[in-house]
């Protein structure tokens, strides 16, 4: 017997033992049944510090998204793969305005255009950034190493109070960000390696698998939030819902451009 029949049997014996006069029984249960309901509602609905949490790990996918979608929109030799490029890259975009009023807590800028000025401001910023780094890097070689513990801890402390002293949520999302940018740069190192139409079905079958695991993720937090950030988590997900099935059908598109294309005897 399914857990499922086996609660609503357990459901019906009870109101029978109500009917037959348990008062008793059916008093102590009816707090406990109570008690669960106010738990489940508990549980179930996001409260502030995840909606933060989990603005901020949409707003992580939804650059990804956008840099992998100009990059193939420049790579790209098909012209739908490239025009469903541009639209993603600036849905993407649109979805990250949306979350805006929910994602500063975790310090991640969200790219809100894709318009040139934008692409050629983010672009100056990751090399500045790049040559930041850089210079870092040298200064820290030249210091000796118990120079570099109040630095350590003083950025700990700043990400602390900026998440509200949430250390456990500021943890997973460097993890998550951190697994973002392994994703990102595996991508890259791959995308970088193939071209033509192999470049054209690589791009669209990893959208695909991208939108369809973000779709999951939105029906959940969609049906766990409230307010404000409910009403962006539907937008997005009728939008991704709309990417997904624009990408299964491009790749069969693409499946059958390659089974008419003549194959060489060389």
């Amino acid at each position: 017997m399914s857990k499922f029949n086996f609660g609503a049997v357990a459901l019906l014996l009870a109101v029978i033992c109500g009917d037959v006069g348990l008062a008793q029984v059916e008093t102590k249960v009816a707090p406990k049944q109570d008690e669960t309901k106010r738990v489940a509602t508990k549980t179930t609905t996001l409260d502030q510090p995840f909606v933060e949490f989990f603005a901020s790990k949409i707003v992580l996918c939804n650059n990804g998204e956008i840099h992998k979608s100009q990059f193939a929109a420049g790579k790209a030799t098909n012209n739908d793969v490239k025009q469903f490029a541009d639209m993603l890259a600036k849905d993407h975009a649109k979805f990250n305005e949306q979350l805006k009023p929910f994602n500063a807590s975790y310090g991640v800028e969200p790219i809100t255009s894709t318009s040139a000025t934008a692409q050629k401001s983010t672009a100056q910023g990751a090399v500045k950034a790049d040559t930041d780094q850089n210079k870092d890097e040298v200064a820290a070689k030249e210091k000796p190493a118990e120079a570099k513990a109040p630095a350590i801890i003083k950025t700990t402390t700043e990400t602390s109070l900026r998440t509200g002293d949430n250390a456990t949520l500021q943890r997973l999302f460097e993890i998550c960000q951190a697994a973002h940018d392994n994703g990102m740069a595996a991508c890259k190192e791959k995308m970088a390696k193939i071209s033509g139409h192999e470049f054209d079905k690589a791009f669209i079958g990893s959208q695909a698998v991208a939108h369809g695991m973000m779709l999951s993720e939105l029906k959940t937090l969609e049906s766990r939030s409230t307010g404000e950030f409910q009403s962006a988590i539907r937008e997005m997900r009728t939008s991704v819902e709309s990417h997904l099935a624009k990408a299964e059908g491009l790749c069969k598109t693409l499946d059958a451009q390659k089974d008419a294309t003549p194959v060489s005897n060389k």
